[in-house]
């Protein structure tokens, strides 16, 4: 069974969540997954040098929590901790108990999340020292981080380790498995989606109001499950898919390129 699969082979069907129309079945492969961890692997080579720790709650029915951060796991040789608890009232108190016992290698959320997680860090010494005790990554995806949030982590950050812990964030979607673009490098706030990952290309197509973002790489789908005409008009005649965001170009600090989604 094992020789039988291939880069090609179908790994999961992973359901968009139909916020912009009928839910469809993004078809992933093996190939995606393994590439997309490699290109993680690149961009932050830490995540090779040492097993990646992780307290997590995202459902693994999302591409975040189901792909990116599951296969970080099992790609370093790392452990999960499934985080019981989440960013809501009578679920946030499950992930604080769960901090006060794991301190992870590496952090993710969604904006939300960091809104309920911030109070308590910041009123609790001894828990934000177990939160940053060992961390070396922390990334937003999923919404916009207010820079009044991101001002917060950072302060804490520094309050609470000699060095300084990267805090960014990642761009993509259920068809790139999902990370296509990230910032591996310094930022001073919220906002840019960084560079295209290795093997990734992005290019920006006008159209009526603004640049619509397209990608293509190894880790981008190879269609919708049963929706061929789906399949066909979500790819551009250079093979791009089709992502629907806008995005534009921004000058970063010491010639870092970065584009704003």
């Amino acid at each position: 069974a094992a020789a039988a699969v291939g880069p090609d082979t179908v790994a999961k069907i992973l359901f968009t969540s139909g916020s912009t129309g009928r839910p469809k079945g993004v078809v992933t492969t093996h190939r995606m997954l393994c590439c997309n961890q490699q290109m993680t692997r690149q961009v932050w080579p830490f995540t090779a040098e040492e097993p990646v720790v992780l307290l997590d709650w995202l459902p693994w029915s999302h591409t975040f929590g189901g792909n990116h951060n599951v296969g970080l796991v099992l790609w370093s040789g790392g452990t999960l901790y499934i985080d019981g608890g989440r960013p809501a009232p009578g679920l946030i108190e499950t992930t604080l108990a769960n901090l006060r016992d794991v301190s992870p290698t590496a952090y993710f959320s969604v904006p939300a999340g960091f809104a309920a997680l911030l109070p308590h860090l910041e009123a609790d010494p001894e828990l934000a020292e177990r939160f940053f005790a060992r961390l070396r990554l922390i990334l937003y995806a999923g919404a916009a981080l207010p820079q009044a949030a991101w001002d917060r982590v950072d302060a804490l950050a520094r309050r609470t380790r000699a060095q300084p812990i990267p805090l960014t964030s990642s761009w993509g979607s259920t068809e790139t498995a999902p990370m296509a673009t990230t910032a591996h490098f310094p930022l001073d706030g919220p906002g840019c989606i960084g560079v295209p990952v290795p093997g990734v290309t992005v290019k920006l197509v006008p159209d009526e109001r603004s640049l619509e973002l397209r990608v293509k790489g190894p880790n981008v789908t190879p269609g919708y499950l049963g929706e061929p005409e789906q399949t066909a008009a979500a790819f551009d005649d250079e093979g791009f898919y089709h992502m629907g965001d806008a995005g534009r170009f921004q000058d970063l600090p010491a010639g870092r390129p970065g584009v704003h989604r």
